[in-house]
This record gives C-alpha cells, structure tokens and sequence, in this order.
C-alpha cells in the first residue's frame, strides 16, 4: 500500500480522522524509521490533512521526561528527609525551651 493510500484510508476511519504508520526516511536520509500520521479529511474542500511525527523523537522526548522526573523524584525525596530532620531539631529545641 502507498503512503499517501494509507494516509486517506486513514483519515476515512471516522468524522474525526484516523492514525496510521509507516516507515519513511527522515529528509535527507536513506534509513527509513516508523512515522505516526494523524489524518482527517476536510469535506468541504475534498481533501486530506495529515500531520505525522517520527516515533523515535517521541521516544526520545519520553525517555528525557523521565530521567527529568527521577531527577526531581530524588530532590523531592531529599527535601521530605530534610524537612523530617528538622522538625525534629525543633520539636527538640522547643522541649528544650519549655523545661528552661
């Protein structure tokens, strides 16, 4: 099937539009990566408008996110413990406090 067949039948799944994939090479490139179209047909004008994005970028994206937030898991993990100690050396002080 061709890209641009598959890319209308997509777009003809329902009134909303439909997904499809396939692989293509990125622009000046041979080696062809997975592409995932969103396709939807515009009645009015009898044509097709899709947008597609390749899935490595999306992988990528994803596996940036999440190192990001392991990052700020840690940091949050390490200021509850902060917070926990210091309240203690309060709750100290003021027993401290009230028996002076």
């Amino acid at each position: 099937m061709l890209i641009a067949d598959a890319i209308i039948k997509a777009a003809s799944e329902t009134a909303q539009g439909g997904v499809t994939s396939y692989l293509h090479p990125r622009p000046g490139r041979t080696e062809p990566v997975r592409k995932t179209v969103f396709a939807r047909k515009f009645a009015p004008w009898n044509v097709t408008i899709s947008y597609g994005l390749y899935v490595d970028d999306i992988d990528a994206d994803v596996r940036a996110l999440t190192v990001d937030l392991g990052m700020v898991l840690a940091a949050a993990s390490n200021l509850s413990k902060q917070a926990e100690q210091l309240s203690g050396e309060v709750g100290t002080f003021l027993k401290g406090v009230r028996a002076a």
